[in-house]
């Protein structure tokens, strides 16, 4: 018997299967919502139709996981009928030829619905009633094509009982109106959903408060951006058809001539952005759960989550944890010290021929080199004052002493200079049209004492033949190792062991083998190498220099202490305060990339000698 469709503007009137929610399911909740939404092609981008599944996990005989279809269907704009009938009746004659991809002995229904039926017997069952994932690829692009209103978040800063005062979440946020009441006011008994931009991969979305008496707890659900999960386990932004190529997705994205128009060939083409979207699902999956960590797809938000986990499982506890008698003035020292990365552009719109020199794995390098294994995995951290031992080094120091790596740990202090035409990174206002300033390595001179590592002062040496002059150093002093130090196998595939091997080097070898390694299927060997790379790069530097930054409502602020060597420090007002990461560790941050400047002057260095420029 064919099934059809309910007429266009009416809810489909039939009693929802039950989607009685699971136990807690880690990491992956049980059931999911995928959709996608195609809009006109005008500057406003209003919704035209959507395509959706409603899908469970199957477990398969490999100890994996599948998706299966339970419904599959079509949702529309509310005036429709009215504002385009011939687009409606297209669009009604195409459902009732459809069937949906569900299993033979399930519902073989292929469903359609105007956006706020959609809303009421399909994402609010799945994703409030059985605590789904609601997935999509770019999400909230798509979240807010079924929105009937937008505006900014309000969220307030709380005070605890004992006086401490909560930052709020999602501020400048923006909060999309979903539910409305028959008369179209807002139904407060249900959330709004709460998006804060991050980046052009990332995003915070949630669902929102409801009325205090509203009998469900809303947001018990989770939403899963897939675009920035792909970000997270490959550290490249892509669009659904790339990345459909590399997780070697079965189904992939098609192609469309006419976008902006309900036709035949355009519901082809939006049901098969989401069996493509959910094919990508599974492959993505596959790949997340071979990491052995404890953190849920939903919650990752850059291959930093990532890295996390794994640091978590290799019994590597938090620097700042670890510190001992070690004042904030000197970790304002040290961290006054840290600079980014070095870019320059010497010769500009002229064509010369040139000789591309790359360093292999930069970060991974220079923290094999600089030795800060033995900082990482050690049980303490403290301070040493070693001003002459400083001074002695650097007095010393040859180009090809620093082409030996026994000579880099020595470099692993921090010192107070008074440069006087030392080459040095910098932040100064370069441009008077700029009031941010920004960072330059050039030739400095400062009545002012400053902070830098001794990595930085090994590179003026190096191309000033200038040794420049230390008032006083100290080093950071490693002590014992953690005893919750254990072995982890990276993806079921590589062991990396911290108490043995460095973890940097061990990633970093693994990573050339699997590259050269013929007998690996291209796609296992692309996945491993790309997930060694990923975890080498942010897990060898990112994880150390990571803040996060608390936007506060309105024009609160909140007061900060700033220490930063220079000085004895003082108060100030901020409207964003910042908070470290949970691996944040200046020092070291600082180490990496002034480690990976030494190394830039030391290439520098060579070609000079040899009568080349850069």
């Amino acid at each position: 018997m064919r099934a059809f469709a309910p007429p266009v503007g009416e809810h489909s009137g039939r009693r929802r299967p039950s989607r009685t929610p699971a136990k807690e399911a880690h990491p992956w909740p049980p059931v999911a919502l995928i959709f996608d939404t195609e809009t006109t092609n005008d500057p406003t981008q209003r919704l035209l139709f959507g395509c959706y599944r409603v899908v469970s996990w199957t477990p398969t005989v490999d100890h994996g996981w599948r998706l299966s279809v339970d419904e599959e269907g079509l949702f529309y704009d509310d005036d429709l009928a009215s504002r385009d009938p011939a687009a409606s009746r297209r669009l009604q004659t195409w459902v009732r030829d459809q069937r949906p991809d569900t299993p033979r002995h399930g519902d073989r229904t292929f469903y359609c619905y105007s956006r706020r039926a959609f809303l009421d017997e399909v994402v609010w069952p799945v994703a409030v009633e059985a605590k789904g994932l609601v997935v999509g690829y770019n999400l909230p692009f798509d979240l807010a094509r079924l929105a009937v209103h937008a505006g900014a978040t309000r969220p307030r800063t709380r005070v605890t009982k004992d006086g401490h005062r909560l930052r709020p979440s999602y501020v400048d946020a923006w909060s999309l109106q979903l539910w409305q009441r028959p008369d179209g006011s807002e139904d407060r008994f249900r959330p709004r959903v709460q998006i804060k931009h991050i980046d052009r991969n990332r995003s915070l979305i949630r669902f929102g408060p409801v009325h205090p008496k509203a009998k469900v707890f809303p947001g018990p659900g989770a939403f899963l951006d897939l675009k920035t999960l792909v970000f997270a386990l490959t550290d490249a932004g892509m669009s659904l058809a790339r990345a459909g190529e590399v997780f070697d997705a079965p189904v992939r994205k098609s192609a469309l001539d006419e976008y902006g128009t309900i036709t035949p060939d355009s519901l082809v083409y939006g049901r098969r952005d989401v069996a493509a979207t959910a094919s990508l699902l599974e492959q993505v999956r596959r790949e997340f759960d071979r990491h052995p960590i404890d953190v849920r797809p939903h919650e990752v938000r850059s291959p930093a989550t990532i890295v996390k986990g794994y640091l978590r499982k290799l019994g590597v506890t938090p620097p700042l944890s670890r510190i001992h008698r070690v004042s904030r003035r000197r970790l304002g020292q040290a961290t006054s010290s840290y600079f980014g990365g070095r870019a320059e552009c010497r010769i500009r719109k002229t064509v010369v021929p040139v000789v591309s020199t790359d360093v292999t794995s930069m970060y991974p390098t220079v923290n094999i080199l600089a030795n800060l294994r033995e900082l990482l995995g050690a049980a303490r951290l403290g301070v040493l004052e070693c001003t002459t031992a400083a001074r002695a080094t650097l007095a010393s120091l040859t180009r090809d002493d620093l082409l030996r790596p026994d000579a880099w740990p020595s470099l692993r202090f921090f010192a107070e200079v008074v440069p006087d035409g030392d080459v040095l990174p910098l932040r100064a206002h370069y441009d008077p049209r700029n009031q941010v300033p920004t960072i330059g390595v050039n030739p400095v001179r400062s009545d002012i004492p400053l902070w830098y590592t001794g990595f930085d002062l090994a590179a003026s040496s190096l191309l000033t033949a200038k040794v420049p002059r230390i008032r006083r150093a100290f080093r950071l002093d490693g002590v014992g190792s953690l005893d919750s130090l254990a072995p982890v196998t990276f993806r079921g595939d590589t062991i990396i062991d911290p108490r043995t091997e460095d973890i940097f080097r061990s990633v970093i070898e693994a990573r050339h083998r699997v590259k050269g390694d013929r007998t690996l299927p291209k796609a296992e060997r692309d996945a491993l190498q790309r997930g060694l790379k990923v975890f080498a790069n942010s897990g060898s530097y990112g994880v150390l220099a990571e803040f996060t930054t608390h936007r506060l409502p309105g024009d609160q602020t909140e007061t900060v202490r700033v220490e930063y060597g220079r000085a004895s420090g003082f108060d100030t007002e901020v409207r964003s305060p910042e908070t470290p990461g949970e691996f944040c560790f200046p020092p070291l941050a600082a180490f990496i990339t002034g480690a990976a400047r030494l190394l830039l002057a030391l290439v520098e260095r060579l070609v000079v000698d040899r009568g080349g420029t850069y």
